[in-house]
């Protein structure tokens, strides 16, 4: 089964607690979560933000650690797998729409900037699992298909 998925027989590491509030969260928390890291890292001046949540994303930019490898990416998931690492990754990847994660794992991973990453992950799940309702409804919402079918 684990073939099947491109999973590793193995227990996977433990996770840190803003990973597992990631994991938990709904889709359109998590899909608030990826924009906000995309409005950090490529200010697109995406109108699916308000203009308090693009506030908070460029006083947070500035108080990041310099990015060593200034990388502009368009995919937010280039900056979750850099964070997590192969062995999470692998079982984190089914929660996105499958073309999606082909498309991206057909580039290397970003080189490690885990402090960077460590803070602006902790600092974005935090953001969008505490913010209302009503601003998650306004973050962009992924497509419903999902990595997780064992018949490709």
């Amino acid at each position: 089964m684990s073939s099947l998925f491109g999973i590793e027989p193995a227990l996977p590491p433990p996770t840190s607690a803003p990973l597992l509030q990631l994991v938990l969260s709904s889709a359109q928390q998590r899909d608030l979560a990826l924009a906000l890291v995309n409005e950090v890292y490529n200010a697109p001046r995406d109108s699916r933000l308000n203009q308090d949540q693009i506030l908070w994303c460029q006083r947070l930019s500035k108080a990041l650690p310099p990015d060593p490898i200034p990388v502009s990416i368009d995919d937010p998931l280039h900056y979750l797998r850099a964070w997590v690492g192969p062995i999470l990754w692998q079982r984190l990847r089914l929660r996105f729409a499958r073309q999606r994660v082909l498309e991206l794992e057909q580039h290397p991973r970003l080189a490690d900037t885990h402090s960077r990453l460590d803070t602006l992950w902790k600092a974005t799940i935090w953001r969008a699992t505490a913010t209302s309702i009503d601003d998650v409804q306004r973050a962009p919402r992924e497509k419903s298909e999902h990595v997780l079918r064992p018949q490709d």
